[in-house]
């Protein structure tokens, strides 16, 4: 069965209706052509109309930051946008790749662009990993991991599908984040997959972790058997829980390192 394609949160944009050009908060790296693109709302907007979710648009690019939406790749070639009759709102909202084999021609795209912008990486995360485990989703991620490790050196791959995925899907990554959630829902996640594999395939993420609450935190982690843990007091329910260090990092730092024999190395 063929999957829903589903897109990654990667541009935020917003919309002039009067010029149809979406403006986005950082760089895309798109060309004209581009694509497929997907869009989705965010938290709490709605999308600029006639634009839907599950619907595949190209690029057409104006500059690093403006383009418009065309609804094939020759029509963004021949200058063809789709027209905006309304902004959307509130915004900003969000665009990216779907997550199918369409675009798989992009993803290496893009991966090629961040080696040739900051040399000295050596691996990628991708966020929003598809978590299905089936066919497609084996081809597609076994391809860009395959792509990263054509690279050389260490070439770590970290998929994020913020939950616990198939079996399956243990050779298409280095590491899995298989948690990305709040403190209070960590007790909940049994770790099956983790508990039964080495510990430095599994990543851990927890927001919204109040300070006393944070060494049994990382104590769990490790029963869970997550090698890398990243523990926070930011929420999402007034920002981004990962743009900012936790306000206890140095204490976590400590307590990770008390747990670990021999202790513990920061990854920067």
């Amino acid at each position: 069965m063929q999957q829903t394609p589903s897109v990654q949160g990667e541009h935020e944009f917003t919309i002039n209706v009067a010029t149809n050009v979406a403006t986005t908060a950082d760089e895309t790296g798109w060309a004209t052509g581009f694509g497929p693109i997907q869009v989705r709302p965010s938290m709490m907007s709605t999308l600029p109309q006639p634009l839907a979710v599950a619907t595949d648009y190209f690029w057409i690019s104006r500059s690093p930051m403006e383009g418009r939406f065309a609804a094939s790749k020759s029509n963004a070639q021949n200058g063809s946008a789709i027209t905006l009759t309304s902004p959307g709102g509130p915004a900003p909202h969000l665009m990216g790749l779907s997550r199918t084999l369409a675009n798989i021609s992009n993803v290496f795209f893009e991966i090629d662009e961040f080696y040739a912008r900051w040399p000295a990486i050596d691996g990628m995360f991708f966020d929003e990993m598809n978590d299905i485990g089936d066919a497609q989703d084996l081809n597609y991620y076994g391809q860009i991991f395959a792509y990263v490790k054509a690279k050389g050196g260490k070439a770590l791959v970290i998929q994020n599908p913020g939950k616990g995925v198939p079996g399956s899907m243990l050779g298409v990554a280095d590491v899995l984040l298989t948690f990305e959630g709040a403190a209070f829902k960590y007790a909940e996640h049994t770790a099956n997959l983790e508990t039964s594999h080495p510990t430095s395939m599994f990543w851990h993420a927890v927001y919204a972790c109040p300070v006393h609450a944070m060494p049994g935190v990382i104590a769990a982690s490790r029963a869970k058997n997550a090698g890398y843990v990243y523990v926070t007091d930011r929420s999402p329910q007034n920002q981004d829980p990962w743009k900012h260090i936790a306000a206890y990092f140095q204490l976590e730092v400590n307590e990770v390192q008390h747990r670990n024999s021999p202790g513990a190395v920061i990854v920067r």
